[in-house]
């Protein structure tokens, strides 16, 4: 049975984000427009509601960073680390996925040992806290605390909303409302930068990283859809 921990995020946090997009939209579009990359008018649909989603748009992103990225296929890649299952362990793959929950009005994660155990010796804590290994759910408790600190940046919440906000661009081109639930919208984040975190874990082998490596990670999927 795995052990539930629960985030330091209430999942009434998550529900305040379709308000920021709407409130946002006018200035990130402006900005988004009249960056040097001439963008389709359903990119810079999707961009604005994203960086309105995540509160802004990141420092780290260039605005003409999309002006040679294939939009459609870093869609699809952002996704595939949403959806994917976790990596194979010393046994072969569980076939598990992360699992977030929301469970007494706050976001949970199942912990998963294997995992858990990878990331906690191998991520740099938050805090440089120390962990203790021998203790299943205190590593549980460490993960979640360490994606959390990872998916609450800007540059996470911006590219992890990304594949929300074209489905409900799309959503209200064919008139239709939109869906957007706070709460979900986030543990789409979570699950993402997890997945991210440990493909991390297996590029190093068996170093370590921090937040250098992570925002390069980040920054490097963005690449990986580039048309030049």
């Amino acid at each position: 049975m795995p052990f539930w921990s629960r985030g330091s995020r209430d999942k009434e946090a998550g529900k305040s984000q379709p308000t920021e997009a709407s409130s946002m939209a006018g200035q990130e579009s402006a900005a988004i427009s009249s960056a040097p990359s001439a963008q389709s008018e359903r990119v810079v649909e999707v961009l604005t509601a994203a960086a309105g989603l995540a509160g802004g748009w990141p420092a780290e992103l260039p605005r003409d960073t999309f002006k040679t990225v294939d939009f459609d296929r870093l869609v699809e890649r952002l996704k595939d680390y949403q959806e994917r299952e976790y990596p194979p362990g010393l046994l072969g793959s569980d076939h598990s996925k992360p699992d977030y929950r929301i469970i007494g009005g706050k976001i949970g994660r199942a912990s998963n040992l294997v995992q858990d155990m990878k990331l906690c010796t191998q991520a740099s804590m938050p805090g440089q806290r120390k962990v203790d290994t021998n203790d299943p759910e205190a590593m549980a408790r460490a993960v979640f605390q360490l994606v959390e600190h990872y998916a609450m940046t800007r540059l996470a919440r911006f590219l992890f909303m990304i594949p929300t906000a074209r489905d409900e661009v799309d959503r209200i081109s064919r008139g239709k409302k939109s869906i957007v639930v706070g709460e979900l919208l986030v543990i789409e984040v979570l699950k993402g930068v997890e997945q991210l975190l440990l493909e991390i874990c297996g590029e190093v082998g068996f170093g370590s990283f921090g937040d250098a490596e992570v925002t390069q990670k980040f920054l490097s999927v963005v690449d990986s859809a580039r048309t030049e």
